[in-house]
């Protein structure tokens, strides 16, 4: 993992989640203090990161072709970082992702990525996990996905299940 990439990933993180909480504190008491809501709103609203910029790049093709953006993209869902839209930020990611050509480490990190989700993620942006998955899945994540659907939690099973169907499906089709 790229550390430039980790470390505006989770400062962004960081910010992102502080400016929100600030809105909603400032919200709770907005009868009594209508400005500190409004300007909370304007810093969460007006808060720029180098990270955009990237995100920006990798948002204006179907696929991605450079290799420092497929390296923040990965970077990105290997983080896992969770604020205000970062399932749409995933979600845009994954579709891209499984489109552009990969390196052997980069699908093996992904592949990764994919397990994280089985034992941790149930968002909105699952299902394009799944849909990664039906494009770089391996004897080991297949192997992975039928333990978990065999010893997992009942969310993990879930997941697992869900992943593997998907996989199944489209490989059959």
């Amino acid at each position: 993992m790229n550390k430039k990439f980790y470390a505006q990933i989770r400062d962004f993180e960081k910010t992102k989640n502080a400016l929100q909480k600030d809105v909603h504190e400032t919200y709770e008491k907005r009868h009594k203090n209508p400005s500190a809501w409004n300007e909370a709103c304007e810093r969460f609203h007006t808060f720029t990161s180098p990270m955009e910029d990237y995100l920006e790049k990798i948002y204006e093709n179907k696929k991605i072709v450079d290799p420092i953006l497929s390296e923040f993209g990965i970077c990105f869902l290997e983080t896992d970082a969770l604020f205000f839209r970062s399932g749409y930020i995933k979600a845009g990611i994954l579709k891209r992702i499984k489109r552009s050509k990969l390196d052997d480490t980069q699908l093996d990190r992904l592949r990764k990525v994919l397990m994280n989700a089985v034992k941790r993620r149930g968002f909105r942006e699952y299902r394009y996990y799944c849909r990664l998955a039906i494009v770089i899945a391996n004897r080991e994540l297949i192997n992975f996905l039928l333990e978990f659907i065999k010893n997992g939690d009942k969310k993990q099973k879930s997941r697992a299940k869900l992943m593997f169907e998907t996989i199944k499906h489209n490989r059959n089709s």
